[in-house]
């Protein structure tokens, strides 16, 4: 410990000197700088830069240079935290511990979310912020079936009835609330494109196989059965399609979805640059590394009455957590809390994981794209920007574009750019 202690000045520059310190104007000798509170950082030295991200409080990181004629709205200054990163001086303490912070969501092993949720099963249930608010009946929401809340696995017992805590610190009558598992659904990784057409079982009851279409079945395959189709093989009987598996057996339209490959944008900035594929018709999602697909998966876009778009868009704002729902004053008509692995791409539309259905493949969002949890997790670490460990959030650069998404209605589908210019490029 001791000999540490004396190699710290040789570890690195003291926040004095050129660097110059923090802490209460004295030379101190530290690792790090350590956020003392939720804080943004920007993309220059001032106020009105562009926000790259939002760090959590306990995220350390290495202090390349203070800015001391530039001001923060709640004093210090601004300092620089990494490559054209930027932070103000009064949210920072020396720290003796390395650079480095926790990953956003943080999962426990074999978890498939961060949180347990708990599902709203009765009409106009309250959520209470305090004690006084609940004896005088005066809630802080009032939430509807369809909400969902983050669970904090603490309880009050008052007036013979129990309540739970939410995320938030709101108080909720327990036996209005139903405990659900999230999908533990996972879509395939590819090494390359494969010589026949993948497909997957959806419909719940399974999907019948024929030796011919329209002759006595000889059995049947399991819901989200993988299957691989003979391409081009396709028989109309009537209004029903059937598909022809390697195997030999047939397999009806409406038991399945197909993965349908597009070759690769004109506008890519590199020919193996990732991007990521939306079928509405088949509620696919395919990501790519140029013109190969890499993973394949179920996905669920908008259901009747709401719309996701197409086009082509980039990533311009990812977040580790964020609750999502409408309201009006106090009424939730719909929210799910602490939702993980959120990929905005256009306005408030992004793609995230849905931990309250396990209908993947069919269309059920109020518009945006929505996976299963493990593949809201795997698409979140493959796709750009990327989140640093210790952010709660991060928005694409120059330096960092967000991947490109493509959504359309069939394979190669000319679709108009819906990003901006600068960030889809054309060869």
């Amino acid at each position: 410990m001791l000999l540490l202690i004396l190699l710290f000045p040789l570890l690195t520059p003291p926040v004095a000197s050129n660097h110059t310190t923090l802490h209460k104007g004295k030379p101190v000798y530290a690792l790090s700088v350590e956020t003392t509170r939720r804080t943004r950082v920007r993309s220059a030295p001032r106020m009105d830069a562009p926000v790259l991200g939002a760090v959590l409080e306990g995220t350390r990181f290495p202090l390349f240079a203070r800015f001391a004629k530039t001001e923060c709205p709640r004093g210090g200054h601004f300092i620089r935290i990494g490559r054209r990163m930027y932070g103000c001086s009064s949210y920072f303490t020396p720290s003796l511990g390395f650079p480095g912070g926790d990953k956003t969501p943080k999962l426990a092993p074999g978890q498939l979310v961060h949180q347990q949720f708990m599902k709203v099963l009765v009409p106009n249930t309250p959520a209470f912020a305090t004690r006084a608010s609940l004896a005088s009946g005066k809630p802080e929401r009032i939430m509807q079936p369809n909400a969902w809340l983050a669970f904090r696995r603490n309880f009050r017992n008052i007036g013979g009835r129990l309540y739970m805590l939410n995320e938030a610190g709101l108080m909720v009558p327990y036996d209005a609330l139903d405990k659900r598992p999230p999908s533990s659904f996972a879509g395939k990784k590819l090494n390359e494109t494969p010589a026949y057409v993948p497909g997957i079982v959806i419909s719940y009851n399974g999907a019948t196989r024929w030796r011919h279409p329209g002759t006595e079945p000889i059995g049947r395959l399991p819901w989200r059965y993988w299957l691989r189709l003979r391409p081009g093989a396709i028989v109309t009987r009537g209004s029903h399609r059937y598909f022809r598996t390697l195997s030999g057996e047939w397999v009806a339209e409406s038991d399945i979805r197909r993965f349908l490959f597009s070759g690769a944008p004109t506008y890519l900035s590199a020919p193996a640059e990732p991007w990521v594929e939306v079928n509405l018709t088949e509620q696919t999602l395919v990501a790519y590394e140029g013109s190969t697909p890499r993973f394949i998966t179920l996905m669920s876009s908008a259901r009747k009455g709401f719309k996701t778009p197409t086009g082509a868009f980039r990533i311009f704002y990812k977040r580790g957590t964020q609750t999502l729902g409408h309201r009006k004053g106090r009424r939730w008509s719909h929210l799910f809390e602490d939702v993980p692995w959120v990929q905005f791409f256009k306005g408030t539309l992004a793609i995230h994981t849905a931990y309250w259905h396990d209908l993947f493949g069919n269309p059920y969002s109020m518009g945006c794209i929505e996976l299963s949890p493990r593949d809201a997790a795997f698409l979140f670490q493959w796709t750009s920007p990327g989140l640093p460990r210790g952010f709660l959030s991060i928005s694409q650069s120059d330096e960092s574009p967000g991947t490109l998404l493509r959504i359309v209605r069939y394979p190669n589908q000319p679709v108009p750019y819906r990003a901006r210019s600068r960030y889809l490029k054309k060869r």
